[in-house]
């Protein structure tokens, strides 16, 4: 479970700090108007799921419960907004396999023992 939550923090801290930059980066702002959503709003969706991300890592980290289901929604929910604002559809068979990966770990009995051990 370590790995996964440090693996969750880490890829999204990095997000959070790469983001200014790819803003700055006009081939990477012209990648983001293919999107039917606004450039503002897509950032914004991205910062708040990237927070989020921190937040269920973190939980998991500390043997927190509900920490895997903070995961569980934003992902789930981040992965359907993509969906549909994705113009490059290529990019999310990686996006949906990390998922159901992760999520296959956090539901496993192992997972559910990790959890039931923290401590008071």
């Amino acid at each position: 479970m370590t790995v996964l939550a440090w693996f969750v923090i880490v890829s999204n801290v990095i997000g959070l700090i790469s983001m200014p930059f790819s803003l700055r980066d006009p081939n990477a702002v012209a990648l983001l108007r293919y999107s039917p959503l606004p450039l503002e709003a897509t950032v914004a969706i991205a910062v708040v799921s990237e927070g989020l991300h921190l937040v269920a890592g973190t939980a998991i980290l500390k043997r927190r419960i509900w920490g895997r289901t903070l995961y569980a929604i934003v992902a789930l929910a981040g992965f359907a907004i993509s969906v549909f604002t994705t113009p490059f559809k290529g990019m999310l068979i990686i996006a949906a396999a990390l998922i159901a990966l992760f999520l296959f770990i956090l539901y496993r009995p192992a997972a559910t023992a990790y959890f039931r051990q923290r401590a008071s």
